[in-house]
């Protein structure tokens, strides 16, 4: 496992033998959704500059602060798909019904790749191939 990315709001790593990129959401609040901007845009500039072919993408967002205020979700909303196009397949980990439902929700509204969500991690890497 190789850290590519440690902001304290996220922490991805890449699995280069599993073709694996996990995205990992601390328990930290953005502060301001002008953080959220500049944290979502740092991602978006990694993953644009890396070679994914043949990867998938777990994101882990388990421990994520509950938020759904509008401002909020057009940040991520405008970041969404260039974050996750480039994966073969992509899986999401949350703790609620609750979160299901407002990635559902958003996937809707601001469209791009599907990500499939569970609550299980086990679940989730069989999904994605992952052994």
């Amino acid at each position: 496992m190789r850290t590519l990315y440690d902001d304290g709001f996220f922490w991805i790593v890449q699995d280069e033998s599993r073709k694996l990129v996990r995205v990992t959401r601390s328990d930290r609040s953005f502060p301001d959704v002008d953080e959220a901007r500049r944290v979502f845009g740092a991602m978006v500039a990694l993953v644009r500059s890396m070679d994914l072919a043949g990867h998938v993408l777990l994101i882990d967002s388990r421990d994520a602060p509950g938020r759904n205020d509008e401002a909020f979700e057009s940040v991520v909303g405008a970041v969404r798909a260039q974050l996750v196009e480039r994966f073969e397949k992509r899986a999401l980990l949350l703790r609620t019904v609750v979160g299901v439902m407002q990635t559902q929700r958003m996937e809707r509204t601001f469209g791009g790749p599907h990500i499939e969500p569970f609550a299980d991690e086990a679940a989730a890497l069989a999904y994605l191939g992952v052994t």
